[in-house]
């Protein structure tokens, strides 16, 4: 009995430890969220960077630490410093992937891939990106399409979510690359109005406000 005494509480340390981790952890994510919130983008990094050193397996951390890097591209002008933003939005593809690489049923990593991806095309110019990217355009679907196919999203507010958000930017996709025979050719993939159509029906019809 006196075994049986030590494993149970034991276990209700270890419970208790776990617990409390999970709480720290979500107290972290909770700030970064709100560092984000306020624009304080370098701010909210620093809280993700330091909690993935902490735990590699954080859920949320890759996808947030990706959409930091997404709004510090938008905010610089491309004419002031293309190479920068330009930057950005590689970093953006890049953490997405790292958060992917761990937990590929996760929407948000596949939607902050996409746009990662997309916003680097639209920095280099679509029709230099489209002659000197080849794979491009298809990465960028490809991602939308895992994002829309995900059982797991986490990005919610009472406007919009990942799902929505991933439906909404592949209607937009469909509809400003090329309808070309010549497109599906060279990239794999092509402009589609009905596509587009669909998507944005859905994407609209999830967040009618």
């Amino acid at each position: 009995r006196g075994l049986e005494k030590i494993f149970i509480v034991s276990t209700i340390v270890l419970s208790s430890m776990a617990m409390l981790g999970a709480s720290n952890e979500a107290a972290v994510i909770a700030m970064a969220d709100k560092f984000y919130e306020e624009e304080q983008l370098d701010h909210s990094n620093k809280l993700l960077f330091e909690l993935i050193e902490k735990n590699p397996d954080s859920v949320d951390a890759y996808w947030m630490i990706a959409r930091n890097f997404y709004e510090m591209g938008n905010g610089v002008p491309i004419e002031k410093d293309k190479a920068k933003k330009l930057q950005m939005y590689i970093q953006c593809e890049k953490w997405a992937k790292k958060g992917y690489d761990r937990n590929p049923g996760l929407a948000d990593n596949s939607l902050f891939i996409a746009i990662g991806l997309g916003m680097q095309g639209q920095t280099n110019g679509v029709a230099k990106t489209i002659l000197t990217s080849r794979t491009l355009a298809k990465q960028i679907e490809t991602a939308f399409l895992n994002a829309i196919e995900a059982k797991e999203y986490h990005y919610r507010t009472d406007k919009i979510n990942t799902i929505a958000s991933a439906h909404l930017a592949l209607g937009i996709f469909y509809r400003k690359i090329p309808d070309l025979a010549l497109m599906q050719i060279l990239t794999g993939t092509k402009g589609d109005v009905s596509k587009s159509i669909h998507h944005l029906t859905i994407g609209r019809e999830m967040f009618p406000n």
